[in-house]
């Protein structure tokens, strides 16, 4: 027989490695919620060059985490190809600070290329920390992903489309109305001018279009649901009173035996 004190120190160690596994999802999940808040503010706030540089060593900082986060995952997974495939938006999210050279350059349109893929991916982060957070599928999570992807939309809008020639969106807030509108009606009289905007536009309406048909599920279920209680209340009841009339028969029967 193994010795208890091997079995204890086995329990033990299963559960050191499932603090070690939740303490790396909180932090995670944290530092997720935190890059989001990250671009709202860089796209949206004009801020000192101090500030800016301050900003800018804690993205760099939450990216060396991310990026070593997704280097473990890639050396200890079984199928590599598989992990890349499932994984790939994460990968870009990973080498993507590599490319703020681009900043150093007046190259316009390859910065506004960069903050639209950086929107993306930090909308892909943000998912997952909602995920892992509010668990998926639930109302409460699609809410909430909705809000979250309401903001970035709106943000990323404005930084890609505020100054440039034949755009209305011109402050904050009317990238937050273009976002809000899209989203819940698919549609906005603000129109991007950039190419780049246009592609945000595109997404934004798909998932419009699949929270519109998450809602449109939800409430059939919720009605159907109602319909079904008042259809079958009479049934339920029905079955009952002949269950209990055939107990009663089933006693009568017995009592003549």
């Amino acid at each position: 027989m193994p010795d208890e004190n091997s079995l204890f120190d086995i329990e033990l160690d299963d559960r050191e490695r499932q603090l070690i596994r939740d303490v790396g999802e909180i932090v995670l999940t944290s530092l997720s919620l935190v890059f989001v808040g990250l671009l709202v503010v860089e796209y949206t706030v004009e801020l000192s060059a101090a500030w800016n540089r301050r900003l800018q060593l804690v993205g760099y900082v939450i990216w060396a985490i991310f990026a070593l986060e997704f280097v473990t995952r890639f050396t200890f997974a079984d199928e590599k190809r598989l992990f890349l495939r499932s994984n790939w938006l994460t990968g870009v999210a990973a080498v993507l600070p590599l490319f703020r050279v681009f900043r150093a350059v007046r190259a316009v349109r390859a910065v506004r290329s960069l903050r639209l893929v950086r929107l993306v991916t930090g909308a892909n982060r943000g998912m997952g920390a909602l995920r892992r957070t509010l668990g998926a599928g639930g109302v409460g999570y699609v809410l909430t992903l909705t809000l979250m992807v309401v903001l970035l939309a709106g943000s990323g809008m404005y930084s890609l489309e505020h100054n440039e020639p034949g755009s209305s969106i011109d402050s904050w807030t009317e990238g937050l109305w273009w976002s809000a509108t899209t989203v819940v009606t698919l549609g906005s009289a603000d129109y991007p001018a950039t190419s780049e905007g246009r592609i945000l536009s595109v997404l934004v309406m798909i998932y419009g279009l699949a929270v519109s048909g998450y809602v449109t599920a939800v409430l059939a279920v919720f009605l159907l649901g109602r319909r079904g209680g008042v259809a079958q209340g009479p049934r339920d009841g029905l079955g009952l009173e002949l269950r209990a009339l055939r107990d009663e028969v089933r006693a009568l029967r017995e009592q003549r035996q």
